[in-house]
Parts: structure tokens; C-alpha cells; sequence
């Protein structure tokens, strides 16, 4: 009887051992799965955290319609965005040197930072670095994980948001068949002669200077001309075929070489079919007279288009404004002057209000003023106010990593 006794207490200390580490082992698994659900809770608040400051200062690094990026607005907006989500109830501040402006390039997936750097045509992403740890906002306490020698555990994350450059125009978004060549508008004159080739922006230029030799018996380029607004410069688009051609003829096509005249009334009778931008577009030159009168119909509201498309604006019983906001086209001078060679690429929008349309004799022209600075009247399907060249047209940020 003693020995079975004895034996029964010796099973009882065994079990109670047992019963003591297997007691550890559910604290020690409890306490890493609280310790590890806040961690990760905390992680995914700093991920979101992050996410929206790399938007923000994305949207801020430059507005439609900008001719230089801005990062000090990045930064701001990316420090704005960051401090209003919290991580385990602490605002996630985030450190100046933690968002870096430059240039994502989307065929490689690379970041490659820009300090200070200003050009529209490089810098178009912002980097943030969302952080809780020991070097700003403090690390994620643990609760359990204190008995297993781990008090904290630190937990950050990064992210890039992009805007892409002159995305892509919506469908039925241009009725108006007309690209304008960049360096010629903003008189520049081009690749060859100038490494920053279309670097001047049309709006800056045309409020500092006098274009193109000066007023003509038509009354472009004068500062009160009676059909201006505001009174505004008012500039003269040549169709012509020969030397610098300001604007040329396109029907958006980026297949097709071929630009009638029949195809190009079709833009103005239904709008561009397809998105415009993504791809280069063919182009032409000439005067295509019968395209020009159709121009003229719709601008006076006249032909088969019954009403005029925006009116006048001084009453005084003419029309005087049409606020178009066309593609813009790398630089054409010199080169072929909107000849139809090879598809050219979409490098910004402008936003143009037509005066008048010249469609008899010689030159054949638009008349009207380029509304400078960005202006609200410009934001079509979404587009953004125009304005400025190039690369204002940009879609909006996304993140890429």
C-alpha cells in the first residue's frame, strides 16, 4: 500500500510539472499572438498612413497647368497627410528627410530621388518613409512579450505615388482637331539649337513679350484688342503650310497617317471616339479651307451646328469666345512643320479661348488669347485648368509601390 501511494504522488508532481510548462507554453502563445495582432494592426495603420502622405504629396508636387514641380509643396502635404492617420493611437509624423521627390520610371519600377530639383519633365513621385520606431514617433509597446525579453518592436513603411505625364485626354473630350507644335508657341526654338528645347512656357512668354514681330492689320497680339478679355494677348494660329506652322491638323490617330479632310470635320461633329494621348498621333499641315469654314459654322453657331458653343461675352451681338483645350505636340520647329512623317508624342494640354476664325483669303487663322494663369473654365471631363506647356496635362497619382 505505502509503495502505491508513493508512486501516485510522484505521477501527481509529474503531471503538475507538465501542467506548469504546458500553462507557459499557452501564456508564451498568447502572448505572442496579442503582441503580434497589435504589431501587425500597427503596421497596417503606418502602411496607410504612409500610402496617403506619398498621394498627397504627389498631388501637390505640381497642378495642371504648372510649368516647374514644386517639392516644398510635397513636403508640406506629405507631413499634412501623415500626422492625420494614427498607428496604435499616435499620429504618425513624418520626418522632412523621410519624403524625397524625383522620378519613378515605370518600365524599370525605380525610384530615383531628385533633391531640389524643379523640372516638370523629371520629377513626378514622391517617396515617403512612414516610421514608428525609436527614431521618430516611438516604437510599438509590447504587453506580454515583456516576460520573453521583447519590450518593443519597431515597425515602419514605404511608398511612392506617381503622376504620369500627359496620360490621356478622355473620349469625347476634344471637338476641336487641332494639336499646337510646343516650341513654336512658346518660341522656342527647338531640338538642335537648344538643349532645353519647349522649356518656356507659353503663358510666361506671352505675358513678357510681344510674339511673332508685333501687331498686324488684323489686330493679334495687341494687349486691347476689343475682342480680347481682360484685355489679354491676343495671338494669331497660321494654317500654313510653310515655314513655322503653330498648329497643325490631327484626327488623333496614332495607326493612321492618313488626315482627311471628311475625317477631320468628324471630330467636331462627334468628338474624339477614343482616348487621346497615351500613344503619339499623326499630324498634318495645309490650310484644309472646307475643315476651316466647318470651324467657323460651330464657332458662329451656324451650318448644322445650331448654337454657338460658349457666346459673347461683350454683348455686343458677335461672337467672341470658344474655350478649346488642345493637345499639345513635341516640337516641330525646326523639323517637319506638322508634316505627316512620324506619330508625335503628346507632351501637355492648353487652354485657348477663340476670338475669331479667319476662313477666307489669305492667312487662314484662329485668333483668340491663351488663358493665363491656369483658369477654371479649362477643367474639362476632368482634365484640369490648362494653361501651360508642356507637361500640364497629368492624371492623378496613384501609388506604384
Amino acid at each position: 500500500m505505502g509503495a502505491r501511494l508513493e508512486r501516485m504522488r510522484r505521477e501527481r508532481g509529474s503531471v503538475l510539472i507538465f501542467a506548469t510548462i504546458g500553462m507557459l507554453a499557452f501564456l508564451a502563445f498568447a502572448a505572442l499572438a496579442t503582441d503580434s495582432g497589435k504589431v501587425w494592426v500597427a503596421h497596417d495603420q503606418v502602411r496607410g498612413a504612409t500610402d496617403s502622405a506619398a498621394l498627397a504629396g504627389a498631388g501637390a508636387l505640381f497642378r495642371n497647368g504648372d510649368a516647374a514641380a514644386d517639392p516644398g509643396a510635397a513636403l508640406a502635404a506629405a507631413q499634412s497627410f501623415g500626422a492625420q492617420n494614427e498607428a496604435i493611437w499616435t499620429p504618425i509624423n513624418i520626418a522632412a528627410n523621410d519624403v524625397e521627390t524625383g522620378n519613378w520610371d515605370p518600365d524599370t519600377r525605380t525610384f530615383t530621388a531628385m533633391p531640389g530639383s524643379t523640372d516638370i519633365n523629371q520629377v513626378n513621385a514622391v517617396q515617403v518613409l512612414g516610421r514608428r520606431d525609436s527614431t521618430l514617433n516611438g516604437p510599438i509597446a509590447t504587453v506580454f512579450g515583456r516576460a520573453l525579453g521583447v519590450d518593443s518592436v519597431e515597425v515602419s513603411s514605404l511608398a511612392v505615388a506617381w503622376r504620369s505625364p500627359a496620360s490621356q485626354f478622355p473620349a469625347g473630350s476634344l471637338e476641336f482637331p487641332v494639336v499646337g507644335d510646343c516650341c513654336s508657341l512658346s518660341n522656342d526654338p527647338g531640338p538642335g539649337l537648344d538643349e532645353q528645347a519647349c522649356q518656356q512656357n507659353h503663358c510666361e512668354f506671352i505675358e513678357q513679350n510681344q510674339p511673332w514681330g508685333g501687331p498686324d492689320e488684323d489686330g493679334c497680339f495687341l494687349v486691347n484688342d476689343p475682342e480680347a478679355v481682360n484685355n489679354q494677348k491676343v495671338t494669331c494660329l497660321e494654317f500654313n503650310e510653310t515655314g513655322t506652322q503653330e498648329i497643325c491638323w490631327s484626327k488623333f490617330d496614332p495607326i493612321s497617317n492618313s488626315i482627311g479632310s471628311s475625317e477631320l470635320r468628324a471630330i467636331m461633329e462627334t468628338n474624339n471616339l477614343k482616348p487621346v494621348g497615351a500613344e503619339p498621333i499623326y499630324v498634318d499641315n495645309g490650310a484644309a479651307a472646307t475643315v476651316i469654314r466647318e470651324l467657323k459654322d460651330k464657332f458662329l453657331g451656324e451650318g448644322i451646328y445650331p448654337t454657338r458653343p460658349d457666346g459673347d461675352t461683350n454683348q455686343n451681338g458677335i461672337p467672341d469666345s470658344w474655350i478649346v483645350v488642345p493637345p499639345i505636340i513635341e516640337c516641330q520647329n525646326p523639323g517637319a512643320n506638322c508634316g505627316s512623317g512620324a506619330p508625335q508624342k503628346v507632351v501637355g494640354a492648353a487652354c485657348l479661348n477663340i476670338h475669331e476664325i479667319k476662313s477666307n483669303g489669305n492667312p487662314k487663322y484662329i485668333k483668340g488669347t491663351f488663358l493665363c494663369p491656369s483658369d477654371v473654365r479649362c477643367d474639362f471631363g476632368g482634365l484640369g485648368a490648362g494653361g501651360g506647356m508642356p507637361g500640364t496635362l497629368r492624371a492623378e497619382p496613384v501609388l506604384v509601390q
